[in-house]
Parts: C-alpha cells; structure tokens; sequence
C-alpha cells in the first residue's frame, strides 16, 4: 500500500513528522572512554523552537562500545544503546540530550554515532485542545 507523497513505507512510517526545512540530525564526535557529549536541542537546532520540545529521536550506533542515552539530565531513566544497534525512544519530551561513552577503555570515532530528531504530529485530542484554548 502507497500512501502519496510517503513512497512504498505507507502508514505508520509516515506517522512522524519530520522537519524536513532544518537539519535535525546530530552526530558527535569522538568521545573518550567513560566521557559524554551534551546538547541543548533548542541551541542545536534554532529553528526547532518552533515545534519544541522535539519528541522523538532515532540513535544509529555504529560503534562497538556501548552508550547511554541521557534525556533532560534524567539519569535514572537513562537507556543503554549496545554498539553496532539501532535505538528508538518516542514520546519524551526532549530539551537536553546526552550520550555517555559506557566502554571503560576504548573511544568511539568520529560519525559513528546518528541522532535523528523529530517532532510527532498533532492527535485530534491534542488539536482541540489547543483551538479551544485560545
């Protein structure tokens, strides 16, 4: 099944709304053992404030340490990304974002690590909200 304008992924694929007029894609660069990199999205990606927070981001490690992905500072609810692995978290609203290298010995290299951003669309719920609150 073809949804127009999404090609031969269809449906669910296309449920994410991707800013496509800005670079939301973020890739670190090296990072030593047991030391992390640190965003702020909204620094990171100016033109993102519109749609902020940004709710979704997909983590391509391509690496083969382990990482831990820190969303908001919130450590205890931080998730580990194996190396060579692809991560998905959704639904979080995301301001600051960290991935810590968990290898104790070895670095990952330069454009090993992908992080894409995106926003989610509008459920009707949340459409109506915002029109009757204005």
């Amino acid at each position: 099944m073809m949804i127009a304008g999404f090609g031969m992924f269809g449906s669910f694929a296309a449920a994410r709304f991707r800013i496509h007029d800005m670079a939301t894609d973020y890739t670190p660069g090296v990072i030593a053992a047991g030391a992390s990199e640190r965003i702020n999205l909204n620094g990171r990606f100016p033109r993102s404030q519109k749609y902020a927070p940004l709710d979704n981001v997909d983590i391509i490690n391509n690496s083969g340490e382990q990482l831990l992905i820190i969303i908001n500072g919130n450590r205890p609810d931080a998730r580990t990304v194996p190396g060579g692995t692809i991560a998905q978290l959704s639904n979080i609203g995301i301001v600051t974002f960290e991935v810590e290298n968990e290898d104790g010995v070895n670095a990952t290299a330069a454009n090993e690590i992908n992080c894409q951003f995106s926003k989610s669309p509008l459920t009707q719920d949340e459409k109506v909200r915002r029109e009757v609150g204005r």
